[in-house]
């Protein structure tokens, strides 16, 4: 199993924290962003790494070099960060996913157990909770027949559940969403979020909820999301 992990972003809304490194090195509680996510995956059998880089890429490579040796990352470089959404890095290294894989975002912080039953998910599916209650700008779900139908962030709330960015993917699968992110990138599309793409073909009953309960997750955008993020991780296990 790979795992991949965006990251190519400036996290401009997190400066001065992000003035010299990448959000993903972003320390929280004492450890990064980055290193809480990696060392999840690697205490679950998941050493193959794909990371898509951009802003301050030279940082995440010494980084990973220095800490974790064990690792077998790749790196692919999305030259055009500043002016495209993450669709785009994800197409730039949408062939170097050859296994299944899980699907992480660099500006997340989840606890070790969500990363747990995404691997241990037998199925594709997205992490979702009844009691996971995500800002009004994060991505929520719609579930329909125990499928996944929709991930979007403006979805009715009476028919929305909490999710967490955090998917595992069958190579079945990322080959379907990715074509259709392709389909996206050559009509111009690279502002798009890969949601937008994936939601296309959630009709054909490709993603499943993967449950969880009061497990903590928090997507870091801001000086604010930052402060959550302190008080968050002094209750992670």
């Amino acid at each position: 199993m790979q795992a991949i992990i965006l990251a190519a972003g400036q996290g401009s809304r997190l400066r001065p924290l992000t003035q010299e490194i990448p959000k993903c090195l972003v320390e929280v509680g004492g450890k990064s962003i980055l290193a809480r996510t990696l060392e999840a995956l690697m205490e679950n059998g998941v050493h193959d790494v794909v990371f898509t880089t951009g802003y301050r890429e030279e940082k995440i490579r010494a980084f990973v070099a220095a800490t974790y040796p064990a690792l077998r990352p790749l790196y692919i470089k999305n030259d055009r960060y500043q002016e495209t959404n993450y669709i785009y890095s994800l197409w730039l290294a949408r062939a170097h996913i050859i296994e299944d894989v899980i699907f992480a975002f660099g500006d997340w912080i989840y606890e070790k157990t969500l990363i747990k039953k995404a691997v241990d998910a037998p199925y594709t599916g997205i992490l979702v909770s009844h009691q996971f209650k995500p800002p009004q700008k994060d991505f929520k779900a719609r579930l329909e027949n125990g499928f996944v139908k929709e991930i979007a962030n403006n979805i009715d709330e009476a028919h929305a559940i909490g999710c967490v960015s955090l998917y595992k993917v069958l190579l079945a699968d990322w080959q379907k969403w990715m074509a259709c992110v392709d389909d996206f990138i050559r009509e111009g599309k690279t502002t798009s979020q890969a949601e937008d793409a994936l939601n296309t073909i959630l009709h054909t009953h490709m993603m499943r909820p993967i449950f969880f309960e009061n497990e903590g997750a928090i997507e870091i955008d801001d000086l604010n999301d930052f402060k959550r993020a302190e008080y968050l991780v002094t209750h992670l296990t």
